[in-house]
């Protein structure tokens, strides 16, 4: 009935990956800044090299970080320098901004997106999509897996650029096969359809759109939904904005030729139902019509069980 396009995924061990752990033991881990450190860096053009700099957010331990209560303040902090920096153009420094957010607490198998109860807390991760995307000159990634983030990394390691990272604090579900990104030389930043039923004559057709670790839900909600009849496409959407021109239009021609045969969208993710994803997209499609868009965000519920219920009804 369906086509999976990854043979990982819905394997039954599920495995769990650490992406604080794959952070933490980069091979340039002597690169890491603070965030003063690369004020000073970059306000001093001769202490520049070609290097990628990285400046680690929340990498602390739970403990420390529930004690110190400063994962924001670091943040804020951080999207005040790179405002600086691009004010004043500082464009030959290559600057990584790895966010290690606490999406799901790190002892949930099935990852039912169980966030923090206080609304401070919630806070702290529902808007830096939107402050990042304000500034129009970095590059915002959302790595679905340990495998995916990796490549992104990797791929970006030569360029002379911007970029902010939402990385998972927590481990989270492996869904990319191991292998997959070694037959992927090239970063191009499309959306990609991870997830295609075959069934063509379901009279219910839906595309499940989402970044970041909460993909497992989507993905799990895809393949329900089929079993009710439906024709379901996922897409991961990895890059939510670049700072390079040729792959912003790329990304614009994707979406407009995927629109003329998937008119029903539902759009996942783990930030405010503004400002992040569903708001890049639906500004890409504002002149589109006959589309059914539906946003689900942290002020919802992101459970697979909801997924299923608001696709459903969207009819």
């Amino acid at each position: 009935m369906s086509q999976i396009l990854h043979k990982n995924l819905f394997k039954e061990d599920k495995e769990l990956i650490n992406m604080l752990d794959m952070v933490l033991n980069l091979e340039e881990k002597d690169l890491c800044l603070s965030v003063e450190e690369a004020v000073v860096r970059s306000e001093n053009e001769k202490s520049v090299d070609n290097k990628n700099k990285f400046i680690l957010i929340g990498g602390k331990s739970l403990i420390e970080e529930l004690s110190e209560n400063d994962i924001y303040r670091d943040f804020l902090k951080t999207w005040d320098t790179l405002r600086k920096l691009v004010s004043k153009n500082y464009i030959n420094i290559s600057v990584t901004i790895l966010n290690m957010l606490p999406f799901t607490k790190h002892n949930s198998i099935q990852l039912q997106t169980i966030y923090f109860n206080e609304e401070d807390n919630l806070e702290k991760i529902k808007r830096d999509i939107t402050l990042i995307h304000s500034l129009k000159s970095v590059s915002i990634f959302a790595p679905a897996d340990f495998s995916e983030a990796k490549f992104l990394l990797k791929s970006l390691k030569e360029k002379n650029t911007f970029s902010y990272f939402r990385l998972s604090k927590y481990a989270s579900q492996k869904i990319y096969d191991e292998n997959y990104f070694d037959n992927k030389k090239v970063y191009n930043g499309l959306p990609e359809i991870i997830y295609l039923s075959k069934n063509l004559n379901s009279f219910f057709e839906i595309t499940l759109i989402a970044c970041g670790p909460i993909l497992f839900n989507v993905l799990n909600s895809a393949r329900e939904l089929e079993n009710k009849n439906f024709r379901v496409t996922v897409l991961n959407i990895s890059t939510l904005f670049s700072t390079d021109e040729k792959i912003n239009c790329e990304i614009k021609k994707f979406w407009l030729n995927f629109i003329q045969t998937h008119k029903n969208l539902l759009i996942v993710e783990e930030h405010s139902n503004f400002g992040g994803l569903g708001s890049i997209i639906t500004e890409i499609l504002s002149e589109e019509r006959n589309l059914k868009i539906k946003r689900l965000g942290l002020e919802d519920d992101l459970t697979s069980r909801n997924i299923i219920n608001e696709a459903e009804r969207l009819y």
